[in-house]
């Protein structure tokens, strides 16, 4: 591991069944300081909920120094991402981010503080991400991605986000760049092109990057599993996914070396479509993101 180790955002809300999980890899990893963000209830029926995941997280006693940001209001969930990412990045010069569905593997918190260190002062990359969508699964490389939306486990600069994080974007208009990113008959290049400012904060952050050439890194092997195809989720709310239980491995972190590989681009290009589709389907709009209707 590299020896400087980045603090940890880990964002809340109603999740309550992965928290033991990521509590055991907080503990083994150790970070320096722990933020922890929670969203206020959206609804009276939800109190009990929050409350509950609130209570349990107060009573960790981990190995570093906790700051709570618990909201007292709710808090759409691009505002909530993004007040906690801009009060932390405030603080510290990167940051490693966890959700509260997230969990990762010992390896992911050594990948992201190598590739933090390696990429500190370069103009190359944007954030580095430990999900692989089951991309790769190769020991010692890391690959670069020109474009990425999921961020399940997922690290950067504080200079980095404080100069990207809020380009204007072209929404709904040509863009060259969307060229250099993937296919434009591809369901990524509809979806982009068809795409508003109502974007998430994940599609929004990933356009910034993309727009002024940065690149994410991602591991030969994947590194987080995101558990929460679940009931309660604030955007992904159905159970069932190719990508609910993707394996989640260790993988040697000392020497890797990030590589351009046309293979492991178009895999996970393609899996990033897979996933994409999954969310446009059951929220019915896969159709007129797909070009398929007006």
């Amino acid at each position: 591991m590299s020896d400087m180790r980045a603090p940890v955002l880990l964002m809340t809300y109603r999740k309550q069944a992965f928290l033991e999980d990521i509590r055991v890899a907080l503990e083994r990893y150790a970070p320096p300081r722990l933020y922890i963000s929670g969203n206020y209830p959206a609804h009276d029926n939800e109190m009990a909920t929050v409350q509950a995941v609130r209570d349990t997280l107060r009573a960790w006693r981990l190995p570093c120094e906790v700051e709570y940001l618990f909201h007292d209001r709710y808090r759409v969930i691009n505002d909530a991402f993004l007040t906690a990412l801009d009060h932390v990045l405030a603080r510290e010069s990167s940051v490693i981010v966890l959700e509260d569905d997230t969990v990762p593997s010992a390896s992911f918190f050594s990948f992201c503080n190598h590739m933090l260190a390696r990429y500190r002062d370069s103009a190359e990359v944007g954030s580095i991400v430990g999900c692989n969508l089951g991309a790769a699964d190769e020991d010692g490389v890391a690959f670069l991605a020109p474009f990425n939306m999921f961020y399940w486990g997922w690290a950067t600069w504080a200079d980095t986000w404080h100069r990207h994080r809020r380009t204007t974007l072209p929404w709904g208009q040509p863009e060259p760049v969307l060229d250099t990113l993937y296919r434009r008959d591809s369901l990524i290049g509809s979806f982009m092109q068809r795409l508003d400012a109502r974007a998430t904060w994940d599609v929004q952050w990933g356009w910034s990057q993309a727009l002024h050439g940065l690149r994410t890194v991602l591991p030969g092997k994947n590194l987080v599993t995101n558990k929460g195809f679940v009931a309660e989720g604030s955007y992904i709310r159905f159970t069932e996914s190719a990508f609910s239980h993707l394996p989640c491995h260790d993988m040697n972190t000392e020497a890797l070396k990030p590589v351009m590989h046309p293979e492991y681009g178009a895999r996970y290009e393609q899996h990033t479509a897979a996933m994409l589709a999954e969310i446009l389907q059951d929220r019915g709009e896969l159709e007129y993101y797909a070009g398929l209707s007006d």
